[in-house]
């Protein structure tokens, strides 16, 4: 069962809200729950992890989302960024984060891409994507990066692939960063 804890759109990273110290009788995953976490940063700082993916840092955080899967016990974040726009032109990226329900990160998917838009119509003009992990995690991928159109007025880029890790089970994954003619982004992700 997916319980999505917390969601955050179009909010601006100020700062950090606290000390970031868990007490230690409390799982990150029960902090999760109690607690409301307000960007990818701040949780980052709580697992005393270190972003390891390639956003850039120029793109500002718009939407955040933690979602804790009980059955599986992991937690995952779901953040999308993007640059200042250019009348037309959209860039941004989305970032799939997959934690233990230690805290500990075991690997990041992100999809970039650069859309141009106009009224009825939009189109990728750049894509990129990758798997990155940390030291000490045993997942590995090789992701393919794609796009298409959803519709004449909706783009996307798609990196998808098979995540493997030594006596555990495979993971399929598909991570979307989408854009509409408007120059609205939004993203999705389907796995096992």
């Amino acid at each position: 069962m997916k319980k999505t804890i917390c969601t955050v759109l179009a909010m601006t990273i100020i700062g950090m809200m606290g000390s970031g110290v868990m007490a230690d009788s409390t799982s990150i995953v029960d902090y999760v729950n109690e607690h409301e976490i307000t960007s990818r940063e701040e949780f980052y700082e709580l697992a005393g992890e270190e972003i390891v993916d390639d956003v850039d840092d120029a793109y500002t955080e718009v939407s955040f989302v933690i979602t804790v899967d009980d059955d599986n016990d992991y937690i995952v974040l779901d953040t999308i960024y993007e640059t200042p726009e250019t009348r037309g032109t959209k860039t941004g990226s989305v970032s799939h984060d997959v934690f233990s329900n230690t805290g500990k990160l075991i690997y990041t998917i992100t999809a970039t891409g650069t859309f141009s838009y106009t009224t009825g119509s939009c189109s990728v003009t750049s894509k990129s994507g990758s798997f990155s992990y940390p030291a000490g995690s045993l997942w590995r991928s090789t992701p393919t990066v794609s796009s298409g159109h959803v519709t004449a007025s909706k783009a996307y880029v798609k990196v998808s692939g098979t995540a493997t890790c030594v006596g555990l089970a495979n993971k399929t994954y598909e991570l979307y960063l989408y854009c509409n003619s408007n120059g609205y982004l939004s993203s999705s992700f389907t796995g096992t």
